[in-house]
């Protein structure tokens, strides 16, 4: 349908990129795992509960999280800046959570590590694989929340067809695949107590009240592969995981020997060379800018590194992507 655009509206434009953001928000996802196609749980948490209310949270059982910002639209059209990412503060039970696995899954797969923080071993496969696939799930979460709210601007205004939009579909789309496939791997390796593909290392740090369950994609080959429309190659990833336990914090960096790419394992061979120095946490910083949002921080942490995240994250996160692109 071909429309005048004489018949254009700023305002239905706006208004229909809002209502698109409400129904993604409210949409039922399916649980990610191969084969189920129960809905998944509201709040499917990333990062262990236990971990959080013992180490990380406030004494209101709080914690600071960042997230898009999503404000109406027509607040940056009419100002002309569009919004970033932004601190918000959470209870423990929305914090670190979004939909992607069903409570049978949920349950099965995670509840041995939801009962005791102390009882975590970070070096422990089984479990730095299974954060793995917790990423890869929020991941491809917020990939699927693009896809449906496309799909809803598309369906309410015919602005919103044809072009970029049909390509914008199709990205998203094909990053789907991609993650299911991940996830396959993931979930075969867990189910069959086979972690030979997957390589770890894990970094014992100075306490933080962080916490990190995230994975880093290379998709340089986004161009080439996404005009096919069977490709399904699983992603090049490097997996990052902190979590504090007793008196330390342990940083878990992972790939999958399969998949991963050689950028990815120049990141990984910095970061390991110098953490053991990062008494300013700048490679911290460098290690966050490099990730999406899957992390968390106490309002009672370190205020050096409370500030500096809040007053500077942004702003250098979005240098590290526009500089690798």
């Amino acid at each position: 349908m071909v429309m005048d655009i004489s018949d254009f509206s700023y305002e239905d434009f706006a208004s229909t990129l809002s209502k698109a953001r409400i129904i993604s928000q409210k949409h039922k996802y399916k649980c990610c795992i191969p084969g189920c196609n129960e809905i998944a749980l509201k709040h499917s948490h990333i990062v262990p509960q236990c971990v959080l209310k013992k180490y990380i949270c406030n004494d209101k059982h709080e914690l600071i999280q960042c997230q898009i910002d999503e404000v109406h639209p027509m607040s940056f059209i009419d100002s002309g800046e569009l919004p970033l990412e932004k601190f918000q503060t959470f209870g423990i039970e929305k914090a670190m959570s979004m939909p992607i696995f069903c409570k049978k899954h949920d349950n099965g797969l995670f509840d041995e590590y939801e009962k005791n923080a102390d009882g975590i071993i970070p070096t422990d496969i089984r479990f730095q694989v299974l954060q793995s696939l917790r990423a890869v799930g929020a991941l491809r979460y917020h990939n699927l929340k693009l896809l449906v709210e496309n799909e809803a601007k598309r369906e309410k205004n015919p602005f919103y067809q044809g072009g970029i939009y049909d390509e914008e579909k199709k990205a998203w789309e094909f990053m789907k695949r991609r993650y299911d496939s991940s996830i396959v791997l993931l979930y075969d390796a867990i189910e069959n107590n086979d972690f030979n593909s997957y390589v770890f290392c894990c970094i014992e740090l100075a306490p933080l009240k962080l916490a990190i369950c995230d994975a880093i994609v290379d998709d340089s080959d986004f161009e080439e592969l996404c005009f096919d429309e069977t490709c399904s190659a699983p992603l090049d990833m490097l997996f990052v995981h902190l979590l504090p336990k007793g008196k330390h914090s342990y940083l878990m960096l992972g790939y999958d020997k399969r998949h991963v790419s050689r950028r990815l394992m120049m990141l990984l061979k910095k970061w390991k060379k110098v953490l053991v120095h990062d008494t300013d946490f700048r490679t911290l910083y460098d290690i966050l800018c490099h990730c999406s949002n899957n992390w968390c921080i106490s309002p009672d942490c370190d205020e050096r590194l409370l500030s500096a995240l809040i007053s500077r994250y942004s702003e250098d996160r979005m240098t590290v992507v526009f500089n690798e692109k």
